[in-house]
């Protein structure tokens, strides 16, 4: 293939990975504040009634299973636009990357800091799909832990975009593209706080903790 073609499919397959990842991220959040609990389930602490919630799987017009589902599915859809990424950047050779850089960060011969982001980024988001995989073999605390880490991993994803996009920042199209991912994060962060207190959530992390103060015993 075309040296020149690999590298906008590179390009072009970054831009698209984030983007979902960012809609990954607000469906995390829209549902997380009131998602059930076994823990607590089993730590006899009752949640309250439902109330109503601004920010939910009403927005999306979809039952709070169907907004699950989409979170899940889009996941793999970015994973799929990520392995394209990952791998056009790698056959192109432009940048001289191999596939050590992929995963260990800031070895790289080009932009070692902004690729070694995205190496962390690829790790952390490595860690969260392989302890989904295993959610009914792990405590709820730790799989919850580790799923908190794409917290870490979508600000690394922005930057390493933003640092490795050249000529690309540039221009007013990426500039708006990254604005719009960073506003949305940062609108549903806020939301997903104050939803946070909600009693549902507080009863959820109560029983989160018994439970892990439990197995450790």
């Amino acid at each position: 293939m075309d040296a020149q073609v690999l590298w906008y499919v590179s390009r072009a397959t970054g831009v698209v990975s984030l983007v979902l990842l960012t809609a990954v991220m607000v469906l995390g959040m829209a549902t997380s504040g009131r998602a059930g609990s076994p823990a607590a389930a089993t730590s006899g602490v009752a949640p309250a009634p439902a109330a109503p919630s601004r920010f939910g799987p009403s927005r999306f017009g979809l039952s709070r299973a169907g907004v699950h589902r989409l979170h899940r599915e889009m996941s793999l859809v970015a994973l799929v636009f990520l392995v394209v990424h990952i791998a056009s950047a790698l056959v192109d050779g432009y940048v001289g990357l191999n596939l050590l850089d992929v995963f260990v960060p800031f070895g790289a011969d080009y932009s070692p800091l902004w690729i070694g982001f995205g190496a962390v980024a690829v790790d952390l988001l490595l860690a969260v799909g392989v302890s989904s995989l295993l959610r009914s073999r792990i405590p709820r605390p730790v799989w919850r832990g580790i799923h908190l880490t794409a917290y870490a991993m979508w600000p690394l994803a922005v930057l390493h975009t933003a640092f490795t996009a050249g000529g690309d920042m540039a221009s007013l199209w990426m500039q708006l593209v990254v604005a719009a991912n960073v506003v949305a994060v940062v609108a549903a962060a806020l939301r997903w706080r104050r939803r946070d207190q909600h009693p549902d959530a507080l009863a959820r992390r109560a029983g989160d903790l018994r439970h892990l103060a439990g197995n450790v015993r």
